[in-house]
């Protein structure tokens, strides 16, 4: 096929099947990274006290800890199941709950 072609369009050829072949290696790489990392999301569906940033405060009923707004899966998973819970629950031997009915801040003791 490429014996009728003369050499200038031979090169213009050679050179748009190199260009179709780079953009289908980065749409397959798009397309990788996008089901990766949707099958990682859909995998994860516990939460680890570990991989939130805690604090230490005081009240007046003792020494208790406070996570704000945190842009994790670990963060994200306790909301779901604190509102599944009604905004508070006991779960790996501590009390989790909203702090003054805030979504975006969460309490343990």
């Amino acid at each position: 096929m490429t014996n009728f072609l003369a050499e200038e369009e031979k090169k213009q050829f050679i050179s748009m099947l190199a260009d179709l072949r780079n953009g289908l290696q980065q749409a397959t790489e798009s397309i990788d990274k996008f089901l990766n990392s949707f099958v990682e999301k859909e995998e994860q569906k516990t939460w680890n006290p570990a991989n939130i940033k805690w604090t230490r405060k005081e009240s007046p009923k003792g020494p208790y800890e406070i996570a704000e707004n945190q842009e994790n899966v670990d963060f994200a998973l306790l909301v779901k199941e604190l509102e599944e819970h009604g905004g508070f629950m006991q779960k790996h031997g501590r009390k989790y709950w909203f702090y003054l009915d805030r979504k975006d801040t969460i309490c343990r003791r």
